[in-house]
């Protein structure tokens, strides 16, 4: 008895923590008034949106009716229900940065509500699943961003070793350029000595020769 109690408890506990992201009202909506159920999301209107039609879309085609709420009709969600729903929801912004989500959810029998625990259990823990998968989302874009910095890094340095391999390339070349001249230069050098002596030589030729033509 008292582990059923403690289990009781437990349950209890972790149901009113749920409870307490997500409230319940009657509100007006395209199929009249009927209970919602109000989920408040800290991230920008727009974005919320596009969660949800991602979120839902998983369950079945997704349109915006007339009173401009987002309804999927003939849902196979299996967490609410073992037959298809109906599950309607409208978006109301809070500021900048935060968004009232409303949604309806329809079987045969009716509107979620209170009335029906288990129902009612089921529709929170669904809402609680889209939270999470709000902030799935977000950590997808930053893994996203996070990725794309990270393969322009690794570009960057592909660019920057390719870039220094040319640069020890030119380096290379300029050095066997260098060492080319240097051996030109000492050959230039040797030849100029040569040329001095020939240029001597070839002085004293033509001394030799003004010499025997003036003895004629």
């Amino acid at each position: 008895m008292q582990k059923l109690l403690t289990l009781f408890l437990v349950f209890a506990v972790g149901y009113v923590s749920l409870a307490q992201n997500v409230s319940q009202s009657q509100m007006a909506m395209s199929d009249g008034i009927n209970n919602a159920y109000t989920l408040s999301v800290d991230e920008p209107i727009k974005f919320t949106k596009s969660v949800w039609k991602d979120y839902m879309g998983e369950f079945g085609k997704v349109k915006k009716n007339k009173q401009k709420e987002l309804e999927s009709s003939g849902a196979s969600v299996s967490s609410l229900a073992s037959r298809p729903v109906d599950v309607f929801a409208s978006f109301e912004k809070m500021g900048k940065q935060a968004t009232l989500v409303h949604v309806w959810i329809r079987t045969e029998e009716g509107y979620f509500s209170a009335e029906n625990e288990a129902n009612d259990a089921k529709a929170i823990a669904f809402l609680e699943e889209f939270k999470k998968e709000i902030l799935r989302t977000k950590v997808r874009k930053e893994l996203k961003d996070a990725e794309k910095a990270l393969k322009k890094k690794d570009s960057q340095l592909t660019k920057l070793i390719k870039s220094n391999e040319r640069l020890h390339k030119s380096i290379k070349s300029h050095e066997r350029k260098i060492q080319k001249a240097e051996e030109d230069l000492a050959k230039n050098e040797k030849e100029q000595e040569k040329t001095k002596s020939d240029l001597a030589k070839q002085k004293e030729v033509v001394e030799d020769v003004k010499k025997r033509l003036e003895e004629i």
